[in-house]
């Protein structure tokens, strides 16, 4: 995400859209229990997106996707792969779809043009994680969110100069 994004005006030529743009990317894997996991990457190259797959999702498990191209590999690793075809109009086959990923996409997004308007590629991951944060505790009270942010922060702190440099 960048803060490129504005409002057209007249007469500007149509600005572009999908994997064209400058944004930067962000990997999303979220668990059919609601919890989310997602990082920056450099690239959506398929052995960029392994990393995070390996680190993050066991052998075993049942992976679901787009039809995004890069995804195609996914079989030769995970058994059992499942796709649905935004293209052709299909956003869930029975229990087969991605829209908890998308929810959570979804919710970045809001953050990004309702809160922040800018991301910067160097505190990207920073906003994300508070995203991840927000979203994996949805569910708890303002005094459990409390506390667990209290917990995770213990003896870490930013000096501002690494935050301005």
């Amino acid at each position: 995400m960048t803060g490129a994004n504005s409002r057209p005006r007249k007469g500007d030529k149509p600005a572009k859209t999908g994997r064209g743009t400058d944004k930067y990317p962000v990997f999303v894997a979220v668990s059919r229990e609601g919890k989310v996991r997602a990082n920056t990457i450099e690239n959506l190259k398929f052995q960029t997106i392994k990393t995070n797959l390996d680190a993050w999702v066991a052998a075993d498990a049942t992976i679901m996707t787009d039809e995004y191209k890069t995804y195609n590999e996914i079989g030769k690793f995970w058994k059992l792969h499942f796709r649905v075809q935004h293209g052709k109009g299909e956003f869930a086959i029975g229990d087969i779809h991605t829209n908890t990923a998308e929810s959570f996409n979804a919710t970045l997004k809001r953050a990004y043009v309702g809160v922040y308007h800018y991301m910067s590629r160097k505190h990207l991951l920073r906003y994300v994680s508070e995203a991840v944060f927000r979203w994996n505790h949805r569910t708890s009270n303002t005094l459990g969110r409390l506390a667990d942010v209290l917990k995770t922060s213990e003896g870490r702190h930013m000096p501002y100069d690494a935050l301005i440099a």
